[in-house]
């Protein structure tokens, strides 16, 4: 799995090191829709780079807010207020947006329609297909095609809990406080609901395209997410991905902490610990990690089980070094 690195200056540090090693011309890949070609400097200055989209916005993805989105290709999993996919539309993106939770849903609709943003909100019939065909972009201006469906490994339905506490944080299929709350207040007749039988559908079906960034922040969910974009990763080039690695969330959901690794390894992702998420008197403990990926695995599972709802998660940045010499 290459190398994993603790905090983002570190990550463009080594990526600088590395665009110093390679020639000039190692790449000039261009993406659907894009007039920039893929080189190594791009990703670094969209690292270091700040937002100018208006906040709130998001500092893990400061690129997201660059104004230039040139309508290039944004997968988006787990909106919950859906920040990100407004800063990508506000900039100019072609966001595939994708959220079961309706409540989530909606307030990702209104932050749209704040900033006179546009959207088109996906109907799919109960097998997945497109009831209607996507509407292409206007000129100049970014769309999110919103699914307030869930992104998973195949087609299906499944229970969902919508969080009731901590602001909806822990909506999912598997968080075991979502659950309980939200089963208890199922048991009250008169009482909003929080618990919804929704649509399971794979992100390839629909992204058939080049992607410049793809987010998944599912609360555990991400290994199924990912398993449901292979096509995608085969047929095309999905240049940076951003992941939340979870050990209490995987192992509620029946995986592994090993098994979202696995996976990013199987698309040749090179992977960057940025270092976020509670306990950060834990944290600590991964300041001078080795970079070695067995030894990654041993600190972080050796962590991730403290106390406390959540335990111990960061995020992941990971590049698809592949992509830099793609000639397709």
């Amino acid at each position: 799995m290459g190398c994993f690195t603790y905090r983002l200056p570190v990550l463009l540090r080594t990526l600088s090191a590395f665009l110093i090693m390679t020639t000039c011309n190692c790449s000039r890949h261009h993406f659907a829709g894009s007039s920039r070609p893929l080189m190594l400097s791009n990703l670094i200055e969209d690292l270091a780079m700040k937002p100018k989209v208006k906040p709130p916005f998001n500092d893990d993805y400061p690129f997201l807010g660059s104004m230039r989105g040139d309508h290039r290709v944004v997968v988006d999993v787990g909106l919950k207020d859906g920040i990100e996919t407004r800063m990508a539309v506000e900039s100019g993106f072609v966001v595939y947006s994708f959220e079961p939770a309706p409540d989530h849903c909606e307030e990702t609709r209104r932050k749209l329609r704040e900033r006179n943003l546009t959207y088109h909100d996906v109907q799919l019939d109960r097998l997945g297909e497109l009831l209607s065909p996507l509407p292409e972009p206007e000129p100049g201006k970014g769309i999110s095609y919103l699914f307030c469906v869930a992104a998973g490994a195949e087609h299906g339905w499944k229970t969902f809990y919508q969080d009731p506490t901590m602001a909806g944080y822990g909506s999912s299929f598997h968080d075991p406080v979502a659950k309980h709350w939200a089963t208890e207040i199922d048991k009250e007749p008169g009482l909003k609901k929080y618990i919804f039988d929704v649509q399971v559908v794979p992100i390839s079906q629909y992204v058939k395209t080049d992607v410049y960034f793809l987010k998944s922040d599912t609360q555990g969910h991400d290994v199924d997410v990912l398993k449901g974009a292979r096509e995608l990763f085969e047929r095309h080039v999905v240049r940076l991905v951003g992941v939340e690695f979870w050990p209490k969330g995987l192992i509620s959901a029946g995986q592994s902490p090993g098994s979202l690794m696995d996976v990013l390894h199987s698309y040749n992702l090179l992977c960057f610990d940025q270092a976020g998420g509670s306990n950060a008197d834990k944290r600590d403990e991964l300041v001078h990690h080795p970079e070695d990926f067995a030894s990654f695995m041993k600190t972080a599972n050796g962590i991730g089980g403290i106390k406390g709802r959540w335990g111990w998660y960061t995020d992941f940045v990971c590049l698809n070094i592949a992509s830099v010499y793609s000639h397709r």
